[in-house]
């Protein structure tokens, strides 16, 4: 199931049933001979004190409203901002919208014609250990040259898509350790996000919803759609940037390689890659250097080199499957992700369904 952070919609006139002209501000554009060129409304800030509503826009076309803009958040949600924006609880979002007398909608068909301009596919994935382990352990997935990285210590880290024609951008970060700095975290219920890595797609164009949703071109981008979809998104980007391939190879492009020659590296890997065929056993690696050394003194002598070298993989191995670990639980999190609201989607009609029988 598809759950959404931030969101933009367009919606028509028609969608509405009445506004407070009050909260808005008028901007209107005239040419030279002060005849009126456009003109619309704009919600009024300094009047807008309700949680997670950003902005309204009324476009006019022949001193008409036409259509209008609104974006909003999860937040809107207050004490259930940790369900997100899904198709469960759209007709609670626009309920509560419609309870802050700034504008009142149709609520369904608001529902049924709101068409999405831009939205945030948001998880919040309760991890298992610490989420600065997972923030570093994605670090290990930069060397998909498709994607570069931003990285802010071990609170967050972007990956966005190499391309010029579109952008990709999806972030990970401690939601808990970010709510701690909102002046509105008391009313967003901040104890549910103990220990959640926060998973955002930014999605805003409309090329890229086509694409992500599946959605003909030229068509119209229903939020019906959108919430309806059954599109596994964050998963699906996440598996792009991250493969077996791109952990395997991550170590090479390493800062434990940095500042060491190509002839020591590949002495290094060269090492490595007796050690394993030995099978991590020391009596195997002492037969195989004492077929291919002159003499004992050498041959103990790259003894006591390859048994450091053995540590240090030994080491190494343990942190590197640690880090695969972490990266395969994201993935398995955002896979099941929609699973789990579908879950509880069905749940609420079963006791439903109970309590009225």
């Amino acid at each position: 199931m598809i759950k959404i952070d931030s969101l933009k919609l367009k919606f028509n006139i028609n969608t509405v049933k009445d506004i407070e002209f009050n909260n808005f501000l008028v901007i209107e554009k005239k040419d030279n001979n002060k005849n009126l060129l456009a003109k619309k409304f704009i919600l009024d800030t300094s009047k807008n004190n309700n949680l997670g509503l950003k902005n309204i826009e009324l476009v006019c076309d022949l001193g008409l409203i036409e259509y209008g803009v609104i974006e909003l958040s999860a937040k809107v949600l207050r004490q259930d901002y940790f369900d997100l924006i899904n198709r469960n609880n759209i007709e609670k979002v626009i309920d509560t919208i419609n309870s802050f007398n700034i504008i009142e909608f149709n609520k369904n068909r608001f529902i049924d014609n709101a068409e999405v301009l831009r939205a945030d596919v948001t998880d919040n994935l309760i991890v298992s250990k610490e989420v600065s382990d997972y923030i570093r352990a994605l670090r290990f997935c930069k060397i998909n040259n498709k994607y570069r990285t931003e990285n802010y210590g071990s609170e967050a880290i972007v990956f966005k898509r190499n391309v010029s024609s579109y952008k990709e951008r999806m972030i990970f970060y401690n939601k808990f350790t970010e709510m701690l700095k909102d002046k509105e975290a008391k009313f967003l219920g901040i104890d549910k996000f103990k220990n959640v890595l926060r998973c955002e797609n930014n999605i805003t164009s409309f090329s890229r919803l086509r694409k992500v949703f599946e959605i003909e071109p030229y068509n119209k981008i229903y939020l019906k759609d959108i919430l309806n979809s059954n599109k596994q998104v964050n998963y699906e980007t996440f598996n792009r940037i991250v493969n077996t391939d791109n952990l395997l190879s991550a170590r090479l492009f390493s800062n434990e390689f940095q500042n060491m020659q190509l002839r020591q590296i590949e002495k290094r890997l060269g090492q490595e890659c007796i050690i394993s065929k030995c099978e991590f056993d020391l009596n195997k690696i002492s037969e195989f250097l004492k077929l291919h050394t002159s003499s004992k003194t050498r041959m103990y002598d790259c003894l006591k080199e390859y048994k450091k070298v053995l540590l240090s993989m030994q080491s190494e191995r343990d942190i590197e499957s640690q880090q695969v670990k972490y990266i395969k639980e994201i993935k398995e999190l955002l896979r099941v992700a929609w699973l789990y609201v579908f879950f509880c989607f069905v749940l609420l009609l079963y006791l439903n369904m109970i309590k009225y029988s």
